[in-house]
């Protein structure tokens, strides 16, 4: 049943549900009575159900009146908003689909998928829009960031397509020196350092204009003069049109680098050029120790091309001879434990037989992990100076030949002369020294004239001696603190007995009469200034003078100073003066001498430490100085005084019992003296022995308390006779003097060495002769 008229049959009959009213209904089609159907069919029910639907009627017409109106006007307001609806549906796709562009666009620019050309969801499309957003602002924030960590790094420009600055970090102003507004507007041609030339720069606009990277190295000035050098990448930024609109340099300061390079170069240079002006070239080896390089000096110092060396060991190009020597072994050794070398000297083998003498130094390169890279060195040619150092060597060993001849006649003659003064000189002490039986005047005489010559003869072989010392530097010096007052004196006594024959004056005026104390040898002392003074005397004239004098020079030296009248020396002998064996040649005739005493009074005087000169004038005398340290301590005076024979000195010092010396000596006047000497020792017997083999067996045989042996004797020698009585029971604790006329210096150390208990020489002094028995007889 329709609403409506269920609201109108509820309203007239007063039934209040559906199902009531619904059988009523059903009844009264049926034709039943005295049912719910009865109310239908009262007429008042029926009258006021036809009022009430006809007033339903008339209400659903002025309903549908106004509906009609309503629907007229509801309809032109749906088709404009329809348009309207229509119009902003297309905008809504034109949005959408420029969205779904845009958004394309950025996913396209970050690799990722694109959407389809039918995409639509607006919803997802502005969550893809605010996802590439938000990754835009990210790359952003990271992009700001990348460029200031790059702004503190490099140099960063941006130009025009004209080359005109547009942007200039921090870092491009203050190395350029120029404030950014300086900056903005110009070109980097502000910055030129005319280092370049102008095919640099066109080859670089060449490049970026035709849209490619530049990359290089540029040398600008800065504001203030100076060059700065850059490495520098040019990126153009090119549109669509492919053509570039700005262009961004990144640049990184390099300037110490290439002040290093260029100091590098230039000590290379430098390097290069004295290595090819040197005597020397430069090599280098590989780990297989193969020659990989040299330098250009070496063809040119030696004439060969290198290429002839190069891939070669030294071993190759050594001489083969020279290869198993133990020199090549050791260096072969330095060169397996890669130790550096100098100065190795090898016969090289170059081609054609051409051979030279080479030095070669070098040192081991190793790389960062300390892996062998070979060797480098320098080398150079010694040709000549090896072969001047084999002349040298042949000059040496004939020099050390002639040496040897010399200290053999040397030695020889100083024996053959010392045999037979030992005998003029020990005789004539004896005589001196015989007070029982006096000489008349003219043996006294004659006696001295004897003594004299014996004693200058003994001058002359001392000074030969003396001077072979000094020229193999072996003279030996006892430097002690000397009181000169003594020597000086008895220096002056001897010079005026030489200068009374030709009434020579000696004046002492000018002579300290308190000397100090010298550094010096009081016996080369003596013979220096008695040289001097002896000197002043031969070559003075009758009747001159002389003047000694002394002088203190501060606190470090004292000088004396011969000054005498003689006829000076010429210039022509002024500078050979001080060369042994040299005389003057107007005098060579007159005066004795040999001419080596100034020779040897310069050394000596230089090996005490002090000096000597002179002054001299032709026709008017010469004047001679030297000087010697003076003493910082005022020690007691080494006494210089002559001793006179004292036999009963020595006497008494002998023990009452008397003691038997034997003496092994071939010399029948050497004998003789000793005899001589003995007879006024009554303590003290003398056996002698000619030959070494019957004195061993007469020491046996006497047991002598004392021995004294020549060394220079017949059959066995001295020193040979030595060791035997060592080795013989009877024999081995008797003491043994030598006395030898074996004088010069390797003979004395040869005695020393071999144990006996004094070595004295011949001719022998009396005195020391008779202490050095009375030493070792007085002490049992």
């Amino acid at each position: 049943m329709h609403r409506l008229l269920f609201r109108q049959l509820k309203k007239v009959t007063g039934l209040r549900d559906l199902e009531t009213l619904s059988r009523a209904v059903e009844d009264l089609e049926a034709g039943k009575t005295q049912t719910d159907a009865d109310l239908f069919l009262r007429p008042e029910i029926i009258a006021h159900l036809f009022n009430r639907i006809s007033a339903s009627y008339e209400q659903f017409e002025r309903d549908l009146a106004l509906r009609g109106r309503s629907l007229q006007l509801s309809s032109k307001e749906l088709s404009e908003a329809n348009t309207k609806i229509s119009k902003e549906a297309e905008r809504q796709s034109r949005g959408i689909r420029s969205l779904r562009e845009t958004a394309n666009t950025l996913l396209e620019s970050e690799g990722k998928q694109k959407l389809g050309p039918k995409y639509s969801d607006m919803e997802r499309l502005s969550s893809i829009m605010s996802e590439l957003v938000a990754d835009r602002a990210t790359a952003k924030r990271e992009l700001e960031f990348q460029k200031f960590a790059l702004d503190q790094h490099a140099i960063v420009s941006i130009t025009d397509a004209d080359g005109k600055i547009q942007y200039a970090n921090d870092l491009l102003c203050k190395l350029s020196g120029y404030d950014r507004n300086e900056l903005l507007g110009q070109k980097h041609s502000l910055v030129n350092s005319g280092t370049h030339p102008d095919s640099f720069f066109d080859n670089l606009w060449t490049t970026i204009t035709s849209g490619k990277v530049w990359h290089g190295k540029i040398c600008n000035r800065n504001k203030n003069g100076n060059l700065y050098w850059v490495s520098m990448t040019i990126l153009p930024l090119l549109p669509e049109q492919n053509m570039p609109l700005r262009y961004i340099s990144i640049s990184t300061d390099i300037t110490e680098l290439e002040q290093a390079k260029n100091a590098v170069r230039k000590n290379e240079e430098r390097y290069r050029q004295i290595a090819d002006a040197s005597s020397d070239w430069v090599w280098e080896m590989d780990s297989d120790l193969k020659f990989s390089y040299f330098s250009s000096g070496f063809q040119r110092l030696t004439g060969i091309d290198p290429a002839f060396s190069l891939g070669k060991t030294r071993v190759e190009i050594s001489a083969k001879n020279e290869l198993n020597t133990p020199k090549w072994q050791h260096h072969l050794q330095d060169l397996e434990a890669r130790n550096p070398f100098r100065d190795f000297r090898f016969l090289f083998e170059g081609p054609d037989n051409k051979s030279m003498y080479l030095s070669i130094s070098g040192v081991p390169i190793f790389d960062k992990n300390n892996v062998f890279q070979g060797y480098r060195g320098t080398s150079t040619d010694v040709s000549q100076m090896v072969m001047a150092e084999n002349k040298l060597k042949v000059a040496k060993e004939e020099a050390e030949k002639a040496n040897e001849a010399k200290s053999s006649f040397l030695s020889s003659m100083s024996h053959e002369l010392r045999t037979p003064l030992n005998a003029i000189l020990g005789f004539g002490q004896l005589l001196e020294a015989d007070n029982a039986n006096p000489l008349l005047d003219y043996q006294q005489d004659a006696l001295s004239h004897i003594m004299s010559g014996g004693r200058h003869l003994l001058e002359l072989v001392n000074q030969v001696l003396d001077l072979a010392k000094i020229e193999s530097g072996n003279l030996s010096l006892s430097i002690e603190n000397v009181k000169p007052d003594e020597i000086v004196e008895s220096c002056i006594l001897m010079a005026k007995a030489m200068g009374e024959k030709n009434k020579i004056n000696i004046s002492l005026e000018h002579l300290q009469p308190q000397m100090p104390f010298i550094r010096a040898d009081a016996t080369r002392f003596r013979q220096v200034l008695l040289n001097l003074l002896s000197n002043a005397v031969k070559y003075n004239e009758k009747n001159g003078s002389i003047i000694l004098e002394t002088e203190q020079i501060g606190d470090l030296y004292l000088r004396f100073t011969v000054t005498d009248s003689g006829e000076g020396i010429s210039d022509e002998h002024v500078d050979k003066l001080f060369l042994p064996f040299h005389r003057l040649s107007h005098y060579s005739g007159q005066i004795e001498g040999t001419g080596i005493g100034l020779a040897i009074t310069k050394e000596l005087v230089q090996s005490m430490g002090g000096g000597l000169g002179f002054e001299t004038q032709e026709g008017v005398g010469s004047v001679f100085w030297f000087e010697l340290p003076i003493a910082p301590d005022d020690l007691a005076p080494k006494s210089t005084e002559k001793k006179r024979l004292d036999f009963d000195k020595h006497s008494n010092a002998h023990p009452p019992q008397k003691r038997k010396v034997l003496y092994i000596e071939d010399n029948r006047e050497n004998v003789t003296l000793m005899k001589a000497i003995f007879r006024n020792l009554p303590h003290l017997e003398l056996i002698s022995s000619p030959t070494a083999e019957k004195g061993i067996e007469k020491a046996r045989q006497e047991k002598p308390h004392l021995i004294l042996a020549d060394i220079n004797l017949p059959g066995m020698n001295g020193i040979e006779a030595f060791h035997k009585l060592r080795t013989l029971p009877e024999t081995f604790s008797i003491p043994v003097i030598a006395i030898s006329a074996a004088a010069m210096p390797h003979d004395i150390e040869n005695g020393e060495d071999a144990g006996f208990s004094n070595y004295l020489t011949k001719p022998i002094d009396i005195n020391t002769t008779l202490d050095a028995i009375t030493e070792i007889l007085g002490s049992e």
